[in-house]
């Protein structure tokens, strides 16, 4: 499947989003470097301030090197958000998506609307067992952390 990327910046809500679907070749990676890097550049807050969420529901499962490509990608310290929310599904790519993107302020969610929830309510749940709880009422958030 032939890959699609898609930036969309809310600089007044400091926000990327992001859509990532097919099966990605190295070629592709740089495109999508260059689009990423783009994108920050419409942010108006302070580097690192802003939040992103991140649609990999057509993601495929890809070769190594192209994952290893994808995590120097997400290295990118000066292109970190603050809080990036993932829109997955239960697919074979999920291992590899949650593997290139592990990091402190990152979060999976099985819909857009659970993760813009996470990344603009200041009271969605922040312990393990709130989070608990809340996965047991709404089964929208399935990462197991806060």
């Amino acid at each position: 499947m032939t890959p699609i990327f898609s930036f969309e910046v809310h600089p007044d809500r400091d926000l990327i989003s992001v859509i990532l679907s097919g099966f990605f070749l190295p070629q592709d990676i740089i495109c999508l470097e260059a689009a990423r890097t783009d994108a920050h550049q419409k942010l108006r807050c302070d580097a690192n301030q802003h939040q992103a969420l991140i649609d990999v529901r057509r993601m495929h499962p890809h070769s190594p090197d192209v994952l290893a490509l994808f995590i120097k990608l997400l290295a990118i310290k000066e292109l970190a958000a603050r809080r990036t929310a993932y829109v997955v599904t239960r697919s074979d790519a999920l291992m590899q998506i949650k593997r290139a993107t592990a990091s402190a302020g990152v979060r999976y969610f099985m819909s857009s609307e659970a993760a813009e929830d996470w990344l603009f309510t200041e009271s969605y749940p922040k312990t393990a067992r709130s989070y608990l709880d809340d996965i047991n009422n709404k089964n929208e958030r399935f990462d197991g952390h806060p």
